[in-house]
C-alpha cells in the first residue's frame, strides 16, 4: 500500500485509508486452502506504542490454557510492515520515517490473511526484518486455531478490518508511561538509540500520529482496559467471557449432534442449560477489587450513583458496550439498541 505523501513529513495527511476488497489481489503465497469446522473467535487488540498489547495477549492466553482446552495464536500488526523503497529505507536509517502512521502498514495483506482464518484457511504470516526493512524469506504457518488474539497499534483503523474482528479491545496507558517504556526499550539491547534520537521521533511521528490515528480509534472498541497489564479484573473478566463463548459455542455444536441422533434413533434429546455468552460472572472480583478497575466504556459520558457490595459506585445512564456493574454479574457485550 503506497503512502499518499512521504511519511518522513511532519505533517500527517489523513488520507481514507478504505480498502476495496475487488482491488486486493490473490496472493497464492499467503494461502493453502483446507477445511476447518468452524471459524476461530478474532479479537483485535489496539493501543498506543507501548502501551503493553502483547504483555495483555499473552495474560488472556494465559488464562484460556488453564481455564479451557482450546487452542489460542497470537499475530503482531509488526509483521506486516510494508516493505520500503531504498529512498524510505535511508530515511527509516536516520530516524526520519514514520512508522505510526496508516501508510506504513499492508492493511490489505492484513484483511485477506483475517479472511483466510475465517474461511478455514490455513495461512501464512509474514515476518518483518526491522534490519532490512524487507519481509524475511520465511513465514509462519498457521491453521485456523479456537482464539486468536491479533495486536497493533492500527488495528482499529481500516473499517474493512473492523468488520472482521469477533471483540475489539483498546489498552488505554497514559502517555508519559508509555513513553517512559519506550524509551527502555530502544535506548536497550534490541536498538541501542540515543535518548535524543528516541525523544526527537516520539516528538516528530509517535505523538502526532498517536493523536491523529491511534486514540480515535477508541470509540470503535468493545471494552477499553484502563492502565493495561496492571489491570488484571478486567483481564480476568475478557477471559472469562471468551471461556464462557467457546463453551457456548461447543454444546451448541453438542446440542445440534445429539438433536440429529436422537431423531435418527427415535429417542428424545433435551438441551442443556447453556450460560449466556453476553454475561459474565463476577463473583469473588467485586469483593476484593476496586470499581476503577473493571472495563469503562469508550464513550460514557453521564453518570448516576448505584449499588454494589462494594457500596456506591458510578453506573451509566447511557446504553453502551460496556461493563456494568450489575449486583454479582457484568454485562460486557449486549449490543446497543438502535
Amino acid at each position: 500500500m503506497s503512502p499518499t505523501q512521504p511519511l518522513y513529513s511532519n505533517q500527517h495527511n489523513p488520507a481514507n485509508m478504505s480498502i476495496d476488497p475487488t482491488k486486493i489481489p490473490s496472493n497464492p503465497k499467503f494461502f493453502d486452502v483446507g477445511p476447518v469446522e468452524k471459524a476461530p473467535f478474532i479479537i483485535g487488540v489496539a493501543g498506543g506504542p507501548a502501551s503493553g498489547k502483547k504483555t495483555v495477549c499473552k495474560m488472556i492466553m494465559e488464562r484460556l490454557n488453564k481455564k479451557y482446552d482450546t487452542q489460542v495464536k497470537l499475530i503482531s500488526l509488526q509483521d506486516f510492515y510494508r516493505e520500503l523503497t531504498v529512498e524510505e529505507k535511508e530515511l527509516a536509517d536516520q530516524g526520519e520515517f514514520d512508522f505510526d502512521h496508516p501508510s506504513a502498514f499492508d492493511f490489505a495483506l492484513v484483511e485477506e490473511i483475517i479472511g483466510g482464518l475465517l474461511a478455514g484457511q490455513t495461512v501464512h504470516i509474514p515476518s518483518y526484518n526491522f534490519q532490512t526493512r524487507k519481509r524475511n524469506p520465511t513465514s509462519r504457518t498457521l491453521a485456523p486455531p479456537d482464539v486468536i488474539l491479533f495486536e497493533g497499534i492500527l488495528l482499529l483503523y481500516p473499517r474493512e478490518i473492523l468488520d472482521l474482528l469477533s471483540m475489539k479491545l483498546f489498552v488505554d496507558v497514559d502517555s508519559d508511561e508509555r513513553l517512559a517504556r519506550r524509551v527502555i526499550q530502544d535506548s536497550g539491547e534490541r536498538y541501542h538509540l540515543p535518548i535524543e534520537k528516541i525523544l526527537n521521533q516520539y516528538v516528530r511521528f509517535v505523538k502526532p500520529s498517536f493523536e491523529e490515528f491511534i486514540q480515535p480509534t477508541k470509540k470503535y472498541a468493545d471494552i477499553i482496559i484502563p492502565r493495561g497489564a496492571n489491570n488484571l479484573p478486567a483481564i480476568d473478566l475478557i477471559a472469562n467471557h471468551i471461556d464462557d463463548l467457546l463453551k457456548g459455542r461447543a454444546s451448541s455444536t453438542n446440542v445440534r449432534s445429539g438433536s440429529r441422533t436422537g431423531s435418527r434413533t427415535g429417542s428424545r434429546s433435551h438441551s442443556p442449560t447453556v450460560r449466556s455468552p453476553t454475561t459474565v460472572s463476577t463473583s469473588g472480583l467485586l469483593r476484593s477489587q476496586s470499581p476503577a478497575d473493571f472495563v469503562t466504556s469508550p464513550v460514557r459520558l453521564e453518570y448516576e450513583e448505584a449499588e454494589s457490595p462494594l457500596g456506591k459506585i458510578k453506573k451509566s445512564t447511557r446504553r453502551q458496550n460496556s461493563a456494568e456493574v450489575l449486583g454479582t454479574k457484568t454485562n460486557l457485550f449486549t449490543p446497543v439498541p438502535q
